[in-house]
C-alpha cells in the first residue's frame, strides 16, 4: 500500500521560483458606507477600480435608475467580503454559499446579478446583466527569458441559466464568465465559463435537460462551468513570453514588446449567480530544484511543503496555484521513495541532518495508512542507509 500512497504524489523535486510581473488584491480602495444595502459597514465597497484599471458597467440593464437594480451591485463591484456575505443573506443567521469563499479575504471583486436583480426585477424585465473590468498594462518584459508564465487569481462562482428573460429572449439566460488577454488590437479568450451543461439539439438553446422534447440527447456544453465557491483559478500564459528579441513565442504576429491587458468579463446573467475573485498574480517561473513551497531559495519550509505533497496532492496543489510540473520532479517521471535522496541531497547545506528534518516534517502529519511512523523510518533508512543517487539536471 505504501507504493499506492506515494505512486503520482510525492512532488518531490521541481518547482518553480516566482517572478511577480503583477499583483492585485484591491487592498488599497477606499470603500464607502452602503447606499441601498443596509448594514453597520463603514466601509462597504466602491464602484472606483484600482488605479490604471478600467470598469465598464453600462451594459447593465436601468443602470442609475434607483428603482432597477441594487445600485452596490450594478456591474463590478468592489466589496468587503464580509459586506458582501452578509447583505447577501436571506437572513442575517442563514449562511449562503458565499460564505465558502475563504480564498478571498478583505476586500474583493465581485459581480453579482442575483443579489442585483432583487430592486425590480430587470432581468426579467430590461435585459441580461453585462459587465467587463480591465486590468492596467502589464509590461511583459521581465518574463522574457523565463520559462513560464500564469495568471492566477482566487475565485468563487455561481453559474445560472435557462430561467429568466424570456420575455425580451427567448433563449434565455446563459451566466457566462470570460477572462480575455488583450495585445493592442488583438483579444485572446483564455478561459470561458458557461452555466448552461447542455444545449437544446433541436433549438440551440442553453439548457439544463441532457434530452430534447423529442428524446434525443442534447449537445453537451465543453464550456459548462459547475458550482465552484472557493477554488483558485491558474491559467498558462506561457505563449505571451517574449524571447529575447521582443517577440511572442506562442502569439504569431501578435505583440513584440507591447503590454497587454487582461479583461474579466460576466455576461447574459439574469438572477441566479454571481461571480466573486481576489489575488490576482501574473507571475513568471523558471526550474529550481526541491523549491516547494516557492520562496526562490532553499530553505527549511521546503522540509514540509515536500512532506504535504507525498501525503495529499490535492491540498498542496491548493496552497501553491492549483497545479504542478510533475514531469521534472523525479529520477524516473513516476513519484516513489527513490526520489526522496534525492531530494535530501538538493537540501543539503540548508539544514545539518537533512533526512532528521524530513523525517519530522512527516511527523508534523497524521495518515491512516501507511502509518506516519513508518514513513518517518522509511527518510530516515533512507537518508542514513540509501545513499544519494545523482541526477543530471
Amino acid at each position: 500500500m505504501l507504493a499506492t500512497l506515494v505512486a503520482g504524489c510525492l512532488l518531490s523535486g521541481s518547482t518553480e521560483a516566482l517572478t511577480t510581473i503583477f499583483f492585485e488584491d484591491f487592498e488599497g480602495l477606499q470603500l464607502r458606507p452602503p447606499e441601498q444595502e443596509n448594514g453597520p459597514f463603514p466601509r462597504a465597497f466602491t464602484h472606483v477600480p484600482p488605479p490604471g484599471w478600467f470598469r465598464d458597467a453600462s451594459d447593465v440593464p436601468g443602470v442609475g435608475t434607483p428603482s432597477v437594480g441594487i445600485f452596490e451591485w450594478e456591474g463590478w463591484s468592489f466589496a468587503d467580503k464580509d459586506f458582501w456575505r452578509t447583505v447577501t443573506r436571506p437572513t442575517p443567521t442563514v449562511p449562503t454559499p458565499r460564505d465558502r469563499f475563504t480564498f478571498g479575504q478583505g476586500t474583493i471583486a465581485v459581480a453579482d446579478p442575483d443579489r442585483w436583480n432583487d430592486l425590480g426585477d430587470p432581468a426579467n424585465q430590461l435585459g441580461f446583466y453585462n459587465t467587463l473590468l480591465r486590468t492596467r498594462p502589464i509590461d511583459l518584459t521581465p518574463a522574457t527569458g523565463e520559462e513560464r508564465l500564469r495568471l492566477r487569481f482566487d475565485s468563487s462562482w455561481r453559474g445560472g441559466c435557462c430561467d429568466d428573460g424570456g420575455s425580451f429572449n427567448p433563449n434565455g439566460n446563459n451566466q457566462t464568465a470570460l477572462v480575455n488577454v488583450v495585445v493592442g488590437t488583438q483579444t485572446f479568450e483564455v478561459l470561458r465559463w458557461e452555466s448552461a451543461p447542455y444545449y437544446d439539439v433541436i433549438t440551440q438553446k442553453p439548457t439544463t435537460q441532457p434530452f430534447a422534447s423529442t428524446g434525443q440527447p442534447n449537445l453537451v456544453n465543453a464550456a459548462y462551468r459547475p458550482d465552484n465557491f472557493n477554488e483558485q483559478v491558474v491559467i498558462d500564459l506561457s505563449a505571451l513570453i517574449p524571447n529575447p528579441s521582443g517577440q511572442a513565442m506562442g502569439f504569431a504576429n501578435s505583440m513584440s514588446g507591447e503590454d497587454i491587458v487582461i479583461e474579466f468579463i460576466m455576461e447574459g446573467a439574469g438572477d441566479d449567480g454571481w461571480w466573486a475573485f481576489d489575488d490576482v498574480e501574473m507571475g513568471a517561473y523558471s526550474t529550481l530544484l526541491a523549491d516547494m513551497n516557492f520562496s526562490g531559495h532553499l530553505d527549511t519550509g521546503d522540509y514540509g511543503d515536500f512532506a504535504l505533497g507525498m501525503l495529499d496532492e490535492e491540498a498542496y496543489r491548493l496552497k501553491y496555484f492549483g497545479e504542478y510540473p510533475e514531469t521534472n520532479g523525479s529520477l524516473d517521471s513516476t513519484f516513489d521513495f527513490d526520489d526522496v535522496p534525492w531530494f535530501l541531497s538538493k537540501m543539503t547545506g540548508v539544514s545539518p541532518e537533512p533526512s532528521l528534518a524530513l523525517a519530522a516534517a512527516f511527523a508534523q502529519f497524521s495518515v491512516p495508512e501507511p502509518g506516519t511512523a513508518t514513513l518517518v523510518l522509511s527518510v530516515l533508512l533512507i537518508g542514513g542507509f540509501g545513499g544519494v543517487r545523482g541526477r543530471e539536471q
